[in-house]
């Protein structure tokens, strides 16, 4: 039979262009890469000894038969060893290795047993042989080379399949055609053999992954020589655990500053430079760039020595671009490796939690292994935030007001608490930074306003005297220029009136965003809403930002009232404030009150409102609208009186505490869950 090879030419032509073009580049050497280049020799090989066995096949009559089984046996074995090679590659890219024990068996048995198969074929005739009149045939065993390709292809989609989290779409796209198209390739050989079509569709397939997997750009940083932080966790995934080494991030102090500063051209400029100096001072093995301006170097020294020193003695701290001098400080986080993390998600974790520690003055911190529990931490927070979003483990308490002028529980103070699963609870200074930092807190402000509205409109609180609700914004949502449309369209979504919510608005978030914060609160009041400053006394508040803002209320922090209760400076500051609010116009809150003595102070010096455990801690929506429906406490006097009841403040403490002790006996047959 006369074979037609043409296929095969055109396969040496691709290969060897795909080849060079790989070899040629300069660019991080994956174990991906490696194993991507191993399975293109072979297919090289393959179609070279496929083209000199149809040769040899065709002019049997006068090639020596041991010439005709050696060249046709390489071919074969070269052909099905790239199928296992290919398998070898999946589980590259789906970061599975191969050392495990049964892949590492099953690929070794497959390449063992057809070593010997074709080792033995000229004596056996199992794979092929020349008959007596020198035409090559198929042998018994031939077809268990198909079985044996088409199960290691199986093999590649079922590891594309298991493990399709761990690779993006394209990659799993050009590996599951590679099978189909290779499936399809040996199905159309198989009818027509004199047709030598696959290493040309290997040859494609090869081309197609070169360009989708392989792309050099995709483990350097822009058009530089520098690797990026892609090619440094690849490095770590396969260094982790299997070597001692130390990670030093360098960056700058001031990046937020240089980010605001600097044009985009310029800050290009400056990157530029210092990538070229990171490679020539470090090499280019050693150096990744992260983002930010941040780079990580890698030792196996004293990174003191090695990795500081030396970059202090040669990097200049000012950098000049056109007519602009910048002045750049540096600090130094170092990771000492596997000492902080053993695993690839540990080493994620510790390089986040190294780019997000604020420098605060000192320029070189080592990492260590209470410092990864921290971020680990952080990391189960962040992933209860996410769940609670989906899941509903989010539940909104609200901590009471009560009006001194009336004696009477007005408003209250919407406060979010998360109690997880597995964490248990979760206190609000803790996830709510985390929420901050991960871009969540807008997804946390619409469930809490929405949580409110809706409580609102069911209960109807206007019924048991609640005039309004406070509800927090965060410095985020301050900044969104849709948040009167938001906050607007959530309340008319559950027809609640706008004098019903009350924004509580931070004072640095009101100092840092103050133009878009000013028309957001412009807005909303012209349309009846009415915002609270919140924590008075911790931020930038100065005379002239107070007044310049369209509030209502002023809540006092409650370390202001705390020390005005121990030192009597802090007793007259605290004073001049509540008359400073009262002259300007608005009604003052007083934050954390827990004590009579407290209660008599702040009434002598003029507090509207006071907020406290001494009436109650926040408190779920269920207790709550008992808790609301309650008689007047005593105003005007710091004697004890009697209300309309005939208690005491203090009774009435009491009652409350025995109210909550009842509750909490009788929670499953009142429906609540749990009670912070």
């Amino acid at each position: 039979m006369q074979y037609i090879i043409h296929f095969d030419i055109a396969a040496l032509c691709v290969i060897g262009t795909i080849l060079t073009m790989y070899l040629s580049r300069k660019g991080y050497s994956t174990v991906s890469g490696r194993i991507f280049v191993t399975l293109m020799f072979v297919a090289l090989f393959a179609a070279a000894f496929d083209i000199a066995g149809a040769y040899t096949v065709f002019h049997a009559s006068v090639v020596p038969r041991p010439i005709n089984y050696i060249v046709n046996s390489l071919y074969l074995f070269s052909n099905t060893v790239s199928v296992i090679i290919f398998y070898v590659y999946v589980l590259s890219i789906t970061k599975r290795k191969v050392e495990e024990e049964w892949r590492s068996m099953y690929c070794r048995v497959v390449v063992v047993v057809e070593a010997v198969l074709f080792m033995f074929s000229p004596f056996t005739t199992w794979i092929f042989y020349f008959d007596e009149n020198n035409v090559y045939r198929h042998g018994a065993l031939f077809p268990m080379l198909y079985v044996l390709s088409f199960s290691m292809l199986l093999l590649s989609v079922y590891l594309i399949v298991r493990y399709r989290q761990t690779i993006d779409r394209a990659q799993s796209v050009s590996i599951l055609s590679y099978v189909v198209v290779m499936v399809l390739t040996e199905v159309v050989q198989i009818l027509f053999p004199r047709y030598l079509i696959t290493s040309f569709a290997m040859s494609l397939m090869l081309l197609a992954i070169y360009y989708s997997l392989e792309k050099p750009s995709d483990f350097m940083e822009g058009n530089t020589f520098c690797y990026n932080d892609r090619a440094f966790y690849d490095y770590m995934t396969n260094h982790i655990g299997s070597s001692n080494f130390t990670v030093v991030i360098v960056g700058p102090e001031n990046v937020d500053y240089l980010r605001r500063l600097l044009s985009d051209a310029a800050k290009e400029s400056l990157l530029n430079g210092l990538i070229e100096k990171f490679l020539v001072v470090f090499g280019q093995k050693n150096v990744f760039y992260l983002h930010r301006f941040h780079f990580a170097v890698l030792t196996t020294g004293d990174p003191q020595e090695t990795v500081i020193d030396t970059f202090l003695e040669q990097f200049p701290e000012d950098a000049h671009y056109k007519d602009i001098e910048v002045s750049l400080s540096y600090c130094f986080r170092i990771l000492p490796f596997p000492g902080v993390a053993t695993t690839i998600e540990e080493v994620r974790t510790a390089v986040d939690f190294a780019l997000r520690q604020e420098y605060e003055g000192e320029r070189i911190l080592t990492l260590s292994e209470n410092d990864l529990k921290k971020v680990t931490r952080e990391v189960e927070v962040l992933n209860s935030i996410r769940l609670a979003l989906r899941n509903g483990n989010f539940k909104v308490y609200y901590q009471p007001i009560l009006e001194e002028a009336s004696g009477r529980f007005r408003s209250a103070e919407a406060l979010l608490r998360l109690k997880d699963p597995e964490l248990g609870f979760v206190p609000p200074d803790e996830f709510i930074p985390i929420a901050e930092r991960n871009g969540l807190i807008t997804q946390v402000g619409e469930f809490v306003l929405e949580s409110v509205c809706r409580f609102w409109k069911e209960q109807n609180l206007r019924e048991h005297g609640i005039e309004y609700i406070e509800v927090n914004l965060s410095a985020m949502q301050c900044m969104q220029k849709d948040l009167p449309e938001w906050v607007m369209g959530t309340l008319a979504a559950y027809d609640v009136p706008l004098d019903c919510i009350n924004l509580e608005i931070t004072e640095t978030a009101a100092v840092n965003n103050q133009e878009v914060m000013g028309k957001n609160m412009d807005s909303l009041v012209k349309n009846g809403m009415a915002f609270s400053l919140d924590d008075y006394g911790t931020g930038y508040s100065n005379v002239d930002h107070l007044a310049g803002l369209p509030l209502e209320i002023v809540k006092i922090d409650k370390s202001i009232i705390w020390k005005a209760c121990e030192k009597p400076a802090s007793k007259m500051i605290l004073q001049h404030s509540l008359r400073l609010i009262r002259d300007l116009g608005m009604k003052s809150v007083a934050e954390g009150v827990e004590t009579e003595e407290m209660v008599e102070m702040l009434r002598e010096m003029g507090c509207n409102y006071y907020q406290g455990f001494l009436y109650s801690r926040p408190i779920p929506e269920t207790i709550f609208c008992c808790f609301s429906m309650n008689t007047a406490f005593p105003c005007g006097s710091a004697e004890p009186q009697t209300n309309a009841a005939g208690s005491t403040p203090a009774a009435f403490a009491k009652k409350i505490k025995k109210i909550f002790k009842k509750l909490l006996t009788n929670r499953k047959k009142c429906g609540i869950l749990s009670v912070y």
